[in-house]
């Protein structure tokens, strides 16, 4: 008989988290507390699996959708309840009780939530915590579970025209096989130690942080420069430029070559810094200094001083326009000028030439980055025709929509009525 228990602090929730479709299966076995709202189970649920956190999420309980509300307190058009309002053990008050949780609704992953134990919380435990898992997070953006297996096909097939392509779209190497418990769980640390706000509960400047090193909180987490949030995404694509930058420099004879240059980065654990030479290379090394720098005022001086270098770096404009407008038409103008920059740095020919697959090529994704941030910038402001001419563009550039332009272009459709476009761009 399924146990139920009443929904106290020192009850835990004993789930087993599985990505459906995924074959071998992608699982994880956690222990959370029973009386977290489902939103901060999203965040764990993110954490565990090696998502991003960077589109939105549902939970399907019984029938009844659970969400989280934008800004202005709608749900993007959808009919959900409020999952920061929502305990779990509300929703789920009995072990054997299964339920979904939808993550990115473009590429729709599925994870099934099957609630194995309700148990007692043990002394010097501190939940949420991860017990056991198997293979790897899919790449955000891949396609969902079928694109997912399509890309562990090319990968695994060296002879396969995409591969390469694919390969350096991962930034050099994947092992789906991998998975690391022990970093979970250093990352779920801090989680518990943070409120849903995102800010961290009561732990007193001298106690140990509560991440896991050692040292005490003041100069670990609790260091003004030392933020617990993940490093921005964009970072990552400093190790895709020195990996197309080394290669650039090989005269490889084989694919069989390329593969065993790449496997040697693998080997050692980490990819050689990118030495900048030209001046929009030093400037866009700076916007990943900044990127790495927790001070907002250092953001922006370095985002400055890249422009010094180079008044072509489109990210430059993006990172002002993000961190130094105080209203929206201030980032609307900043994003201009970052769209202007992209076009300056890409030129006419790739502009005209790469249309289909620009997210492709590293360098097209700042101008990108610039012309989403105008896009959205427009919207706001009301000028939807302007935004919604952007938006189709970046969709003739990028068919693939690794931005997820398309749903940004579906919001702006439905607003003005408009089924019979809103129906062919889903169709799409």
């Amino acid at each position: 008989m399924a146990t139920t228990l009443q929904p106290r602090n020192d009850v835990v929730y004993q789930l087993k988290v599985t990505l459906k479709g995924s074959k071998p299966p992608i699982w994880r076995r956690l222990q959370v507390p029973g009386n977290i709202s489902l939103h901060k189970l999203h965040l764990i649920l993110q954490v565990a699996m090696g998502w991003a956190n960077a589109h939105l999420y549902q939970f399907r309980v019984g029938g009844t959708e659970f969400g989280e509300p934008d800004p202005e307190g709608d749900f993007y058009g959808l009919k959900m309840k409020n999952s920061r309002k929502t305990e779990l053990s509300k929703v789920a008050p009995r072990e054997k009780t299964r339920f979904i949780y939808e993550y990115d609704f473009g590429d729709s992953w599925e994870h099934e939530i099957l609630i194995e134990r309700i148990l007692p919380t043990e002394p010097g435990i501190r939940y949420p915590v991860c017990l056991a898992g198997r293979r790897a997070c899919p790449p955000e953006d891949c396609g969902g579970i079928w694109g997912y297996a399509d890309l562990l096909e090319i990968i695994g097939d060296p002879g396969h025209e995409e591969h390469e392509e694919m390969m350096e779209w991962l930034g050099g190497w994947f092992d789906p096989k991998a998975f690391d418990m022990d970093e979970v769980n250093g990352i779920l640390k801090v989680l518990a130690a943070e409120d849903e706000s995102g800010n961290l509960a009561k732990v007193g400047r001298n106690d140990t942080c509560p991440c896991g090193s050692g040292e005490k909180y003041k100069k670990c987490c609790g260091s003004a420069s030392k933020p617990i949030s993940p490093p921005d995404r964009r970072l990552m694509e400093r190790n895709l430029r020195a990996i197309q930058k080394l290669m650039a420099k090989q005269d490889f004879a084989s694919v069989d070559e390329i593969n065993a240059y790449l496997q040697q980065f693998s080997g050692i654990g980490r990819i050689p810094r990118l030495v900048p030479e030209t001046p929009l290379e030093q400037a866009q090394e700076l916007i990943y200094q900044a990127l790495e720098t927790a001070e907002k005022k250092e953001r922006i001086r370095l985002a400055m001083e890249s422009l010094e270098i180079c008044s072509d770096c489109a990210d430059a404009y993006v990172l002002l326009a993000e961190e130094a407008a105080e209203i929206p038409e201030e980032a609307r103008n900043w994003y201009q000028r970052g769209v202007e920059a992209g076009q300056r740095a890409l030129g006419p020919e790739v502009l005209a030439n790469e249309a289909g697959h620009f997210w492709g090529l590293i360098e097209t994704r700042p101008y990108m980055r610039a012309r989403e941030g105008l896009a959205d910038c427009l919207y706001f402001l009301g000028e939807f025709e302007a935004a919604m001419e952007h938006y189709r563009d970046m969709l003739r550039l990028n068919p693939s929509d690794n931005q997820g332009i398309r749903y940004k272009l579906l919001s702006c459709l439905m607003e003005r009525n408009d089924i019979d476009d809103a129906k062919e761009l889903l169709g799409q």
